[in-house]
């Protein structure tokens, strides 16, 4: 299967504004996940701060949580990399912009393909 065609989904969902066009890739059946945690951490942090949020997301992802951000802030994108060696981890990124010439590196087109 090719890697490098990723079909975007237009997506209704109770959980997303309804004034909003939303496109998503990947399973956009995280969103009825039963637990959810925002990833909101702000430049202000200190280092101990974020460790202790990591802390606690890890803890939510190691109970099967979707971990929800934007993953701007430098803490969310540490705390993004450093969820990311969990290979069963499921998140979802919001990005306000268009998905369809979003640069996607060819393993995360793959899990995306293969639905993990």
């Amino acid at each position: 299967m090719e890697t490098d065609k990723i079909a975007l989904q237009r997506v209704c969902h109770p959980r997303l504004s309804s004034e909003t066009e939303w496109t998503a890739l990947g399973d956009v059946s995280l969103l009825d996940a039963p637990l959810r945690v925002p990833v909101i951490l702000s430049r202000s942090l200190k280092p101990d701060q974020i460790a202790a949020a990591y802390q606690q997301l890890e803890a939510a992802v190691r109970r099967g949580a979707v971990v929800v951000g934007g993953f701007v802030s430098p803490a969310e994108k540490q705390v993004a990399r450093q969820l990311a060696r969990f290979p069963d981890l499921k998140l979802i990124r919001v990005v306000p912009f268009s998905l369809y010439n979003y640069p996607l590196t060819a393993s995360v087109k793959a899990r995306i393909q293969q639905g993990t």
